[in-house]
């Protein structure tokens, strides 16, 4: 994907039109592929998940009604697009434990298991029905792309993105802040979305301040990606449980366990990186960002 930016020498508004109609635009663009591939819808997504963070860095500068109508339609097409995806992500986290397993029989275990999944899978998926979704999401987005070129939003000031940042940072700061001693998989995957929004947001306002925020961004997108393996092996522990035949409930257990020890090394790390990443107050994040503005 290329990289786009805030451009503070550009109005609130021309700011907005630019990301919403690229990001809409690379949606269709891997939408519109002929033979389209699980990689296309994945891309799609990214760009609504991207678009929704967008948003939420210029709800300020929008009406709340504008704001959630928005932000509901970007969510609703990727739910329109989200087939199968649990289990999707469940089997390439399983390619990815095959090969550092050191046994030949839990290898042979989970390649079994794998090929079960894929065959569920298939069942479950109808191609037909992903390609009249497809279609919908293709219909709607083009629709909206000619939306986005007549915007014209009342505010002017792209500093009003800067609030939208500060909101999303003091969100991820409170939960992270809120975590039990042993946090639960869904707090921690709660934690993780707001990191996300955050990284994404701060990619979009590099150019503000690069010495700062670049290595800033990167440890945001490690504690993203770390939180993102923990939600993977959440899921891949799920269908051990759900979907194992009686007679391989041993070998099972043997995996979920060793799926326990690496979710307990993963939130160990992630803790000690949250606690530098928000070390800060909202309040002096914001103004040492603002301070740029004058600069």
């Amino acid at each position: 994907m290329e990289p786009v930016a805030i451009h503070f020498n550009e109005l609130f508004g021309q700011n907005l039109v630019r990301l919403t109609g690229y990001y809409n635009r690379q949606a269709l663009k891997q939408l519109a592929v002929k033979k389209q591939e699980a990689q296309n819808v994945h891309q799609a997504r990214l760009c609504f998940k991207r678009l929704r963070c967008l948003l939420r860095l210029g709800r300020f500068g929008l009406s709340n009604f504008k704001y959630q109508r928005l932000n509901h339609f970007y969510r609703d097409q990727a739910r329109a697009l989200a087939f199968q995806r649990d289990i999707s992500v469940t089997n390439e986290v399983l390619k990815t434990l095959i090969k550092s397993r050191d046994s030949d029989t839990e290898r042979a275990f989970l390649t079994q298991f794998r090929a079960r999944l894929l065959q569920k899978q298939k069942k479950d998926q109808s191609p037909d029905a992903f390609d009249e979704a497809g279609r919908e999401v293709i219909h709607r987005l083009s629709k909206m792309q000619a939306e986005i070129s007549h915007w014209e939003p009342e505010e002017t000031d792209a500093g009003l993105f800067l609030l939208g940042i500060k909101s999303t940072f003091a969100a991820a700061r409170k939960q992270f802040r809120n975590l039990s001693a042993a946090p639960s998989d869904f707090q921690l995957h709660e934690w993780r979305k707001q990191v996300k929004y955050l990284w994404y947001q701060a990619e979009l306002l590099t150019d503000l301040w690069p010495s700062m925020l670049r290595p800033w961004i990167k440890e945001l997108k490690a504690l993203a990606q770390s939180l993102g393996r923990h939600h993977d092996l959440v899921l891949l522990e799920t269908a051990l449980k759900e979907y194992i035949e009686p007679e391989l409930e041993d070998l099972a257990a043997t995996t979920i366990e060793q799926i326990s020890e690496e979710k307990s090394f993963i939130e160990e790390k992630a803790l000690m990186l949250g606690k530098i990443i928000f070390a800060v107050q909202p309040s002096c994040f914001y103004q040492q960002l603002k301070a740029c503005l004058r600069d």
